[in-house]
């Protein structure tokens, strides 16, 4: 009964987000985001049917266990477990004899979140996928949003699908787990640099900060890739807007200097905060998840790397084969059980439609179709990024079909995107928009022309009255 309850409950308050958001969407994107809403539904319960019925397991499960004991301590003393809950959220020494799973460390966040939610839904599982599901739900949302607001028109029902709809990553952000987390958080981020480019500083910040914080906890390495992408982004939007808002950008040499120092800069910060995945420990860690595949093998383990490879430069060797891997595998044949199956048909499907992409518009077309919209670019410098690190660090197709799953709104818009009809000529149409909050910029003869205008008018002006 407890958990039919807290099902409605979490599906009431969500259903009723969606209808306020969905007000300003057309009938056809509302069609849409109804049926993504329901697909997170069915994939939640799927997730709880999974790991109850066939893998007896999981982390799902695991996560709600251990929460669900933390929680219940927390019962019995607010002020005491109440401090380990949040020192366990926030991976700090908590100085307490009562061990938490994975404390320190992004398992241990994960504990920490599903106890919370345990806590507010009195320890109901469904309520508590629900609500992580419905949360990566309306961070896709956002991400939604920005490619409606930068993207043509004509190619919504293709965005709503690629970011709303794609089965992989409906399905493994539909759980208690970290992905799901992680693409909750990645809408706001985006939206946030969109709003900050657009002259809405505070808004963009806010919505930065609110999205990194589950994505710095759960999965920090993803914030790397971000980072490229970002910087990605701002450089090729700065250039275009210095070209008159529209057009393929040409490549000043300034706007790719300071593009890349932003980029270098944000990966040597997060090297920081993160020792792990600096530059200097990466390469060993990548050695490290490789060496463990071979040592674990089983029927989807294929060969990615090399255990000997220590250092991120030999690492960067295998990034090409690492990219087409984390993009295009696995093949139909190379699936052994239903879900590596149903990931190799939607890798299929997306290599069909680039391969229609190059052939309708050619490679140089889609280079310039890329380059005239920079958040177009960002999605495949993101996609590129992350697909590179997920592909180097995973040995497993049933993994990596998860691992990978926050990059696939990303890559799915820019396939679906660039295979459009006439997708060039709907480019070149779409003009960059002003700023919400600061007239478009004048060039200083224009300034100068409307001044000395000004000026003749009021001094005409009082002449005309007293004739």
């Amino acid at each position: 009964m407890n958990d039919i309850l807290a099902s409605v409950v979490v599906f009431f308050f969500a259903a009723l987000g969606l209808a306020l958001v969905a007000r300003r969407y057309t009938k056809l994107e509302q069609r849409l985001l109804a049926l993504a809403f329901g697909a997170h539904l069915l994939a939640a319960l799927g997730q709880i049917a999974t790991a109850k019925g066939i893998y007896q397991g999981g982390d799902n499960l695991t996560y709600m266990t251990e929460g669900s004991l933390l929680a219940r301590a927390i019962e019995l003393d607010p002020g005491r477990f109440g401090r380990l809950w949040l020192n366990v959220l926030f991976q700090r020494e908590t100085g307490e004899a009562l061990t938490v799973l994975g404390e320190g460390d992004a398992t241990g966040t994960m504990v920490a979140l599903a106890a919370g939610l345990a806590l507010l839904f009195r320890y109901s599982l469904f309520g508590v996928s629900l609500s992580i599901a419905f949360f990566a739900f309306f961070g896709k949302l956002a991400l939604y949003r920005v490619f409606r607001e930068l993207l043509p028109s004509s190619t919504r029902a293709r965005v709503s699908i690629a970011v709303l709809l794609m089965p992989s990553a409906v399905f493994w952000s539909a759980g208690i787990q970290k992905e799901a987390v992680v693409m909750g958080g990645i809408g706001p981020v985006c939206l946030g640099v969109h709003r900050l480019l657009r002259g809405r500083p505070f808004l963009g910040v806010t919505l930065f900060a609110l999205g990194a914080v589950p994505v710095a906890l759960v999965k920090p390495y993803t914030l790397f890739a971000l980072t490229v992408a970002v910087g990605a982004w701002i450089g090729v939007d700065r250039l275009q807007a210095r070209m008159g808002g529209s057009g393929a950008v040409r490549i000043r040499p300034l706007y790719l200097v300071l593009a890349a120092a932003l980029v270098y800069g944000g990966v040597i910060a997060l090297g920081q905060l993160y020792p792990m995945y600096s530059m200097d420990n990466l390469g060993k860690d990548l050695a490290r998840h490789q060496g463990l595949g071979v040592a674990t093998g089983g029927g989807s383990y294929y060969t990615m790397g090399d255990e000997e490879a220590m250092s991120f430069g030999k690492q960067l060797a295998f990034a090409p084969l690492a990219v087409a891997t984390a993009l295009f595998r696995p093949f139909p044949f190379e699936a052994n059980n239903a879900l590596a199956f149903g990931a190799s048909l939607e890798a299929l499907v997306l290599t069909i439609f680039v391969v229609q992409g190059l052939a309708r518009s050619g490679l140089r077309g889609a280079v310039t179709t890329v380059m005239s919209t920079p958040v177009l670019f960002a999605a495949i410098v993101f996609s590129l990024t992350f697909g590179m690190g997920v592909g180097l660090a995973t040995t497993n197709f049933g993994s990596l079909s998860r691992y990978r799953m926050p990059l696939i709104p990303f890559y799915a818009t820019a396939v679906l995107v660039l295979s459009a009809p006439k997708i060039r000529a709907a480019v070149s149409s779409v003009k960059r928009a002003p700023s919400a909050t600061r007239p478009a910029a004048l060039s200083g003869r224009a300034v100068r022309a409307r001044v000395a205008g000004h000026a003749r008018a009021r001094l005409q002006g009082p002449a005309r009255g007293r004739g």
